[in-house]
């Protein structure tokens, strides 16, 4: 995705493409990879709608422009690298109520696809 936006935007300096990924670009990949699993022509694209999600489902939804806290947002990064959100994914990127697994135990990308896989 770096690699997309770096040639697309003309960039020349600035972007290491090596670097570890920020938790950002994270979320947008699984957006993006949200939508390949889920693909539906009836639905449309719904990139947008998963980035969302998660995004909310971080506790980050209300932070715009003129309600940003940097410090709130910096503790529910925090919390979400450091697995310290609720067994059900509460605070995490995918929630799955009534889920019989702690979520903090599980890798995020098969997190994601059992979320998928329960409203499918």
């Amino acid at each position: 995705m770096r690699w997309s936006f770096i040639y697309e935007n003309h960039i020349t300096t600035g972007y290491e493409l090596n670097d570890p990924c920020s938790v950002l670009e994270m979320v947008m990949g699984l957006a993006y990879r949200c939508e390949d699993i889920m693909d539906d022509a009836a639905k449309g694209n719904r990139t947008v709608q998963w980035f969302w999600q998660m995004i909310n489902n971080l506790g980050l939804g209300g932070m715009t422009d003129d309600r940003f806290d940097e410090k709130e947002v910096s503790f529910i990064i925090e919390r979400f690298l450091n697995r310290e959100y609720e067994p059900d994914g509460t605070g995490g990127l995918f929630v799955i109520p009534g889920i019989h697994t702690d979520l903090r135990d599980v890798d995020t990308w098969t997190q994601m696809l059992w979320y998928l896989d329960r409203i499918t």
